[in-house]
């Protein structure tokens, strides 16, 4: 799934979950987060997530500890917000 930051009166505001293009559309930054051996829990719309890859301005490996995907999530915020990535 991809988690969608939009910018709000100044604010950055995360959702945590994208599902579908035309959501994707609507953001102005899309994250999509991967990890090796994880696969879709149904046959649902909702669960493919491959249509949304062309509008994806970053992907996130998270195959690693929490703290290393807590980190790299972090570093990738800062930059965001700071305009660099």
């Amino acid at each position: 799934a991809g988690i969608r930051l939009a910018r709000s009166a100044g604010k950055v505001v995360v959702m945590p979950d994208v599902r579908f293009e035309e959501e994707a559309k609507a953001v102005d930054v899309l994250i999509i987060v991967e990890r090796a051996g994880v696969s879709p829990v149904s046959e649902h719309a909702s669960e493919n997530v491959l249509p949304l890859y062309k509008y994806a301005h970053h992907i996130v490996k998270n195959n690693g500890s929490i703290e290393q995907f807590w980190e790299e999530s972090q570093n990738l915020y800062r930059r965001i917000v700071d305009g660099r990535a």
